[in-house]
């Protein structure tokens, strides 16, 4: 493992930690005959599309680093 690698890395974890924090998530009451509960969804648009791009980056990432890149 390269140290420029590892830094990179971190990076693009960094990266996805912040664009998945930035995620719009919508709770909603769920009623059923029995029970009624709460869900949580994360709402589709450009900050949920950017977070999947960003997770996809650091996989990349991270497959470098298992290579020893």
């Amino acid at each position: 493992m390269e140290a420029k690698t590892l830094k990179k890395c971190i990076e693009e974890a960094q990266r996805f930690i912040d664009l998945a924090e930035a995620v719009p998530l919508r709770t909603i009451d769920v009623e059923t005959k029995l029970t009624k509960y709460p869900a949580t969804y994360i709402e589709a648009g450009k900050a949920s599309g950017a977070m999947k791009r960003a997770s996809m980056d650091l996989s990349r990432e991270l497959a470098n680093i298992r290579q020893g890149r």
